[in-house]
This record gives C-alpha cells, structure tokens and sequence, in this order.
C-alpha cells in the first residue's frame, strides 16, 4: 500500500465537505494508512502529518461537537494547497 497522494487527500476532504462521505469513513480510511507497516518505508512527512489528522476527523469531544469541526475540516483542505 503506497501513501496517498496530494490530490487522493484533497479529494477525501472534499467528498466529505460535501457529505458524500462520513466523518467515521474517512477516518477509517485515514487510519487504515497508519496501521499498515509497509506504509513507513514509502511515505512523505507533510502527506503523514495530514493523514494523522484526517484519523481524528470522526472524534466526537461532546456530544454533537467534532474534535474537528466544519470550519476546521474546510481549513485542512484548504493548507493543502500549499504544500
């Protein structure tokens, strides 16, 4: 399993922006990377850093409050595009 790209990321995000997706099934996604041993031979520091945080996207702190909120979610979308 190689790491996902820049664009696979931003694509992520983006289909959960528009709800196409559930918060707990992008962080599956996310954390099926960072359980996967082959991964740490092949990886990319700034890429690893975003798929961490993409991990905890369907963490609930409160009920109904996300660790990562909308405006947060947007925000990690958006910082991609400067790497």
């Amino acid at each position: 399993m190689l790491m996902p790209t820049k664009d696979e990321i931003k694509e992520k995000l983006e289909l959960l922006l528009k709800k196409d997706i559930s918060r707990e099934e992008i962080s599956d996604w996310a954390g099926s990377y960072i359980t996967n041993d082959e991964i740490i031979q092949n990886f990319n520091d700034l890429l690893w850093d975003y798929i961490v945080d993409i991990s905890f996207i369907g963490e609930m702190i409160a009920p109904n409050t996300y660790l990562y909120d909308d405006d947060k979610v947007l925000s990690l979308y958006n910082s991609l595009e400067c790497i």
